[in-house]
Protein backbone atom coordinates (compact mmCIF):
# COMPACT_ATOMS: atom_id res chain seq x y z
CA UNK A 1 0.00 0.00 0.00
CA UNK A 2 0.96 3.67 -0.66
CA UNK A 3 1.22 6.56 1.08
CA UNK A 4 -1.99 7.31 -0.70
CA UNK A 5 -4.18 4.01 0.49
CA UNK A 6 -3.44 2.63 -2.88
CA UNK A 7 -2.82 -1.12 -3.39
CA UNK A 8 0.06 -1.67 -5.96
CA UNK A 9 2.04 -3.92 -7.44
CA UNK A 10 5.75 -3.56 -7.80
CA UNK A 11 7.14 -4.28 -11.60
CA UNK A 12 10.34 -4.47 -12.93
CA UNK A 13 9.46 -2.51 -15.99
CA UNK A 14 12.07 -1.26 -18.38
CA UNK A 15 10.35 1.64 -19.07
CA UNK A 16 7.72 3.34 -16.88
CA UNK A 17 5.61 6.02 -15.47
CA UNK A 18 7.37 7.02 -12.46
CA UNK A 19 4.97 6.49 -8.83
CA UNK A 20 4.29 9.30 -6.35
CA UNK A 21 6.10 7.31 -4.11
CA UNK A 22 9.39 7.18 -6.12
CA UNK A 23 9.27 11.33 -6.66
CA UNK A 24 7.95 12.75 -3.62
CA UNK A 25 10.14 14.62 -1.11
CA UNK A 26 11.89 12.27 0.72
CA UNK A 27 11.06 9.51 -1.33
CA UNK A 28 12.89 6.26 -2.51
CA UNK A 29 14.69 8.78 -5.58
CA UNK A 30 15.28 11.63 -2.83
CA UNK A 31 13.81 14.30 -4.97
CA UNK A 32 12.21 17.71 -4.39
CA UNK A 33 9.81 20.32 -6.55
CA UNK A 34 12.92 21.77 -8.15
CA UNK A 35 14.56 18.00 -9.28
CA UNK A 36 11.11 16.71 -10.56
CA UNK A 37 10.38 19.62 -13.34
CA UNK A 38 10.84 18.45 -16.70
CA UNK A 39 11.44 20.71 -19.83
CA UNK A 40 10.50 19.72 -23.19
CA UNK A 41 13.49 19.35 -25.81
CA UNK A 42 13.61 21.93 -28.65
CA UNK A 43 12.87 18.84 -31.28
CA UNK A 44 9.73 17.84 -28.75
CA UNK A 45 8.61 21.31 -29.10
CA UNK A 46 8.70 21.63 -32.86
CA UNK A 47 6.55 18.53 -33.21
CA UNK A 48 4.32 19.31 -30.86
CA UNK A 49 0.94 19.56 -33.32
CA UNK A 50 -1.08 21.35 -30.06
CA UNK A 51 0.74 24.27 -30.01
CA UNK A 52 1.19 23.94 -26.09
CA UNK A 53 4.72 23.39 -25.51
CA UNK A 54 7.72 25.63 -25.35
CA UNK A 55 11.46 24.51 -25.22
CA UNK A 56 13.33 25.96 -22.11
CA UNK A 57 9.62 25.99 -20.55
CA UNK A 58 8.99 23.60 -17.28
CA UNK A 59 5.93 21.19 -18.10
CA UNK A 60 3.29 19.53 -16.98
CA UNK A 61 3.65 15.31 -16.48
CA UNK A 62 1.70 12.14 -15.43
CA UNK A 63 3.09 9.81 -12.79
CA UNK A 64 1.50 6.08 -12.81
CA UNK A 65 -0.27 6.49 -9.45
CA UNK A 66 -3.94 6.89 -9.40
CA UNK A 67 -5.87 8.49 -6.61
CA UNK A 68 -7.97 6.15 -4.56
CA UNK A 69 -9.81 8.75 -2.40
CA UNK A 70 -11.90 9.49 -5.42
CA UNK A 71 -14.44 7.37 -7.24
CA UNK A 72 -13.48 8.12 -10.49
CA UNK A 73 -11.22 6.14 -12.62
CA UNK A 74 -9.74 9.46 -14.04
CA UNK A 75 -7.94 10.81 -11.65
CA UNK A 76 -4.35 10.44 -10.90
CA UNK A 77 -0.96 12.17 -10.20
CA UNK A 78 1.20 14.24 -12.02
CA UNK A 79 4.08 16.94 -11.31
CA UNK A 80 3.50 20.78 -12.26
CA UNK A 81 5.30 22.71 -14.39
CA UNK A 82 6.64 24.13 -10.55
CA UNK A 83 7.51 20.69 -9.64
CA UNK A 84 5.04 20.36 -7.13
CA UNK A 85 2.79 16.96 -6.85
CA UNK A 86 -0.64 17.05 -7.65
CA UNK A 87 -3.99 15.11 -8.66
CA UNK A 88 -6.18 15.99 -11.28
CA UNK A 89 -7.95 14.53 -14.41
CA UNK A 90 -6.30 12.48 -16.70
CA UNK A 91 -8.63 13.42 -19.60
CA UNK A 92 -7.09 16.84 -19.16
CA UNK A 93 -4.85 17.80 -22.49
CA UNK A 94 -1.81 19.70 -22.02
CA UNK A 95 0.04 17.18 -20.12
CA UNK A 96 2.81 15.38 -21.09
CA UNK A 97 5.00 11.86 -19.69
CA UNK A 98 8.27 11.22 -18.78
CA UNK A 99 9.24 7.94 -19.34
CA UNK A 100 11.73 6.48 -16.76
CA UNK A 101 14.37 3.41 -17.35
CA UNK A 102 15.30 0.65 -14.53
CA UNK A 103 18.89 -0.09 -15.50
CA UNK A 104 19.51 -2.28 -12.56
CA UNK A 105 19.83 -5.49 -14.96
CA UNK A 106 21.63 -4.03 -17.60
CA UNK A 107 25.69 -5.29 -16.66
CA UNK A 108 28.21 -2.85 -17.67
CA UNK A 109 31.33 -5.10 -19.51
CA UNK A 110 33.86 -1.95 -18.42
CA UNK A 111 34.11 1.60 -17.11
CA UNK A 112 33.34 3.45 -14.42
CA UNK A 113 30.47 5.97 -15.62
CA UNK A 114 32.32 9.20 -15.42
CA UNK A 115 32.95 11.26 -18.70
CA UNK A 116 36.72 10.43 -18.71
CA UNK A 117 35.61 5.75 -18.52
CA UNK A 118 32.04 5.81 -19.56
CA UNK A 119 30.10 2.70 -18.93
CA UNK A 120 30.53 -0.13 -21.99
CA UNK A 121 28.42 -2.57 -22.78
Amino acid sequence: MDSNGNYKETTQDLIFLASEEEVRDGGRWGLNAVSRKKTPTMQAANQDRTGWLQAGSNWWYYLETPYASVASSDVGGGVSYGGDIYWGFTSSSGLGVAPALHLSNINAISGTGTKENPWRY
